[in-house]
């Protein structure tokens, strides 16, 4: 999940990529024009299909998702939040699931046709940068729904399976090339996704290993109120951080909701939302998260975002996934070239020339 005003519960950080290397050719693809269910489909090179679907498509496969299962994890509290709705205790999580659905279909719209003509500049530019490292990194075709920001709010993109969710205030404001920059992040989502093989080792690269087969625990209030990314879904992924007293730790980072039900003092799903890394030690029982007395992390953490930067190019470091994705718009969107960006550390160019060589590979 990406949010252009820089995840405002999250990110107090300025999104690293400039437009360097992303050249805005004429746009060399077939824009057939169709209406009622086949949408608008944009033909690209390289056998590359662009899908911009309408409000009767988009209602179809808003509720589907067939790699991540998004559907089966996320909580009753996430979905309340997101309705904006408070829910009696005894009500079955079926229920605000089915609520939650007719949410989602009723957040799709049609594109208008300025938006389509933007769209299609946009991922002809994104495409262009992509071919830069390769030809095959992304799937044949891609899907882009238009949301009205009713599930999370304005300026929310997000992808799940082969689509991108871009939401429908941006399209508005028409920044083009902040459009490019935020397209490249969230086809680097999709990269991942479409690439899981490889995905052990990007993230390796970052710093983060899997936790296979043990048992996650962490306290029941933490685990209540935990919320899930669309684009990092799977939070089992720890990393050793050097704390500023020199102090080394496991750990994993969560994004969870600061309340434990809905309220209707907070307007927002953005309001509910915090994040942290959360020390992780082993114990007989398996991985035990730790909290303080109060429920919180245990770990000093307000300088991390800063080391995450000088080392990985990025401080928005909710989930390796969104790590690597801000990566994969650096190194798109320079055409590969890593030393053309300026105010990059050498951890953070070896960072990026690591990642380059495994998913050139």
């Amino acid at each position: 999940m990406k949010m252009k005003f820089n995840y405002r519960f999250i990110r107090g950080l300025a999104f690293l990529m400039l437009s360097v290397g992303i050249v805005y050719l004429p746009i060399s693809c077939a824009f057939n024009s169709c209406s009622g269910k086949t949408g608008d489909v944009i033909d690209f090179p390289n056998s590359r299909t662009l899908r911009l679907l309408n409000r009767e498509q988009a209602v179809e496969i808003i509720t589907v998702d067939q790699t991540d299962h998004y559907f089966d994890q996320v909580s009753a509290l996430d979905m309340s939040l997101q309705l904006r709705r408070a829910y009696p205790p005894e009500t079955s999580r079926q229920a605000i699931l089915s609520d939650y659905f007719n949410l989602l279909k009723s957040d799709v719209a049609d594109f208008t046709p300025k938006e389509k003509t933007l769209t299609a500049e946009v991922f002809g530019a994104a495409f262009d940068a992509c071919n830069s490292l390769g030809s095959n990194l992304l799937p044949k075709e891609i899907n882009i729904v238009k949301s009205k920001g009713l599930p999370y709010g304005d300026g929310v993109f997000y992808t799940r399976d082969n689509t991108i969710v871009i939401p429908s205030n941006e399209l508005k404001t028409a920044n083009k090339a902040e459009l490019i920059k935020t397209m490249l992040h969230e086809l680097g989502h999709i990269y991942t996704r479409t690439h899981v093989a490889k995905k052990a080792a990007l993230y390796a690269v970052l710093g983060f290993k899997k936790l296979e087969n043990t048992h996650l625990l962490m306290n029941d209030s933490l685990y209540q109120r935990l919320l899930l990314n669309p684009d990092g879904v799977n939070f089992t992924w720890v990393t050793a951080l050097t704390m500023a007293d020199g102090k080394n730790v496991m750990a994993i980072p969560l994004i969870y909701s600061n309340e434990y039900q809905f309220t209707s003092k907070k307007k927002s799903y953005m309001d509910y939302l915090s994040w942290n890394y959360f020390e992780a030690r082993n114990t007989v029982r398996g991985v035990e998260l730790l909290t303080n007395n109060r429920l919180q992390t245990t770990l000093q953490t307000k300088d991390l975002p800063g080391l995450f930067k000088e080392k990985l190019n990025t401080d928005y470091v909710i989930h390796p996934d969104e790590i690597f994705a801000d990566n994969f718009a650096l190194l798109t969107g320079s055409c590969g070239r890593t030393d053309s960006i300026p105010a990059i550390s050498a951890q953070g160019k070896s960072a990026l020339d690591q990642l380059e060589i495994i998913i050139k590979n």
